[in-house]
């Protein structure tokens, strides 16, 4: 049985299942505005993010603003919380009457993480038609955008006066 420790005042994090890294663009496309600035003010990531979304792109009726993008993603990485996992023993305490040899490694699990800012980036490529048609079927078939039925909800969902040329740009950590 594992017990988890949230530090930061976090919450609940999610784990690196890539539904996590479709969450920001559901926000940015779905949110209510005012509840998405709220909660990108209190420090939540995945609105911090979704606000760059919707600036980098110009979405529900923002004009693009790069500027205002980069520093929303900035603070989603600064932001970005951990959890983390730790085994419970019997014989009192967090790891009970164990040595220090033989107590198990922490498990670290980030809220924002270099492997789903990746796949959020490639299904923002797809969203905003900067794949070119023919590499549009392989990528939904390797499960960017999680696959061709969910990318069918966020491509429903993505406005279609969207610039081609928006581009997202590389995160610095």
């Amino acid at each position: 049985m594992a017990v988890t420790i949230a530090l930061c005042g976090c919450a609940s994090t999610p784990g690196e299942d890539e539904s996590s890294a479709w969450r920001p663009i559901y926000l940015a496309l779905t949110a209510p505005m005012d509840q998405l600035n709220s909660d990108a003010e209190l420090g939540r990531t995945s609105a911090q993010y979704a606000l760059s979304i919707v600036n980098r792109y110009g979405l529900r009726g923002a004009r693009p603003d790069p500027k205002a993008a980069d520093v929303w993603l900035s603070r989603a990485w600064s932001a970005r919380r951990v959890a983390v996992a730790l085994p419970l023993t019997s014989g009192g305490g967090l790891f009970g009457e164990l040595p220090a040899s033989a107590r198990p490694e922490v498990d670290l699990k980030f809220d924002l993480s270099p492997a789903q800012d990746t796949l959020t980036r490639q299904c923002l490529s797809l969203l905003a038609g900067q794949t070119p048609p023919a590499r549009l079927k392989t990528a939904l078939a390797r499960g960017v955008c999680g696959g061709g039925a969910n990318y069918g909800r966020l491509r429903t969902a993505w406005p279609a006066s969207t610039s081609r040329s928006a581009g997202f740009q590389p995160a610095s950590f």
